[in-house]
Order: C-alpha cells, then sequence, then structure tokens
C-alpha cells in the first residue's frame, strides 16, 4: 500500500459522505473564487489529495478544461527542454488541485459543493467563472477537516 492509498483509507473512514463523480458529458462548472485558503487533510496538495482520492497516483495528467498536458511532480526534464525550445512557459504545465463548484442536483445521490480536479494554472486562473470540465473528469469531493 502505497501513501495515496493509506491516504484515500484514512479520508473515506473519516468521512462516510465523501464521494467521486465522473463527468457523464462536457459541462460548464464555476472554478471556485478565493479558495486558496482551503487546505486538503493531512499537509497535502490538493492534485495529490486528488490522485489518492481517484486512484489515479500518474504524475503525469490532462487539464480537466483544456486538455493540456500537465505534471503533478514537475515537468520532467526532456519535457522542459522541449517547451523552451518550443517558447513555452513550462510553469503553465505544472498540475493543480482546482476547485469546482457542483450545485445540489435536483435527482441524484450526491451532494453539491466543492470538487477538486486537475487544471492547469491558466484554467485555474479564471476563478468565478463556468469553465468547460471534459467528459471523463473525476471529481473528488473536497474534504478540509484535519484528521
Amino acid at each position: 500500500m502505497d501513501k495515496f492509498d493509506e491516504y484515500k483509507k484514512e479520508i473515506e473512514a473519516n468521512n462516510k459522505d465523501y464521494m467521486t463523480l465522473c463527468v457523464g458529458d462536457d459541462v460548464f462548472l464555476q472554478n471556485g473564487n478565493n479558495t486558496s485558503e482551503r487546505k486538503a487533510p493531512k499537509g497535502y496538495s490538493w492534485i495529490d489529495y486528488w490522485r489518492a482520492m481517484s486512484d489515479n497516483h500518474n504524475s503525469r495528467l490532462e487539464c480537466s478544461s483544456c486538455g493540456k498536458m500537465i505534471f503533478a511532480d514537475g515537468v520532467p526534464p526532456m519535457m522542459t527542454t522541449m517547451y523552451s525550445m518550443m517558447g513555452f512557459d513550462e510553469k503553465e504545465h505544472i498540475a493543480v488541485g482546482g476547485h469546482l463548484f457542483v450545485k445540489d442536483p435536483q435527482s441524484h445521490d450526491y451532494s453539491g459543493g466543492f470538487y477538486i480536479a486537475p487544471l492547469c494554472p491558466k484554467c485555474n486562473g479564471q476563478q468565478g467563472k463556468n469553465i468547460n470540465i471534459k467528459k471523463g473528469t473525476v471529481l473528488c469531493k473536497e474534504v478540509t477537516d484535519d484528521l
């Protein structure tokens, strides 16, 4: 069992109402506004929280909004070189855990509130705006209580 598996097990044990959603079709969700003070349990980053709770422990991810390749553990040296040659800013390829607001549903078995999904810095910077979230995106219910 790795650190992500242990973390997930602890979160689920202490939060019986925890849930994960999968986006069925492209959807517009509001990107959270003023969420930088919100902290994931146990000092984890929000992107590592998402990796643990979604069971996707990969560093290489895709932005849930624009589809850009992003990296949770830093941009690999080969990609840094390539981005530099192409004139891209490697910082725009760092994965962050974005807070997306899901409204309370009318007829579903999930609760509304903030959910976490991987975003690139540019998409995450569109705070308070509705952004497109791609079909197949896994949304992990935000849990902020320290365990």
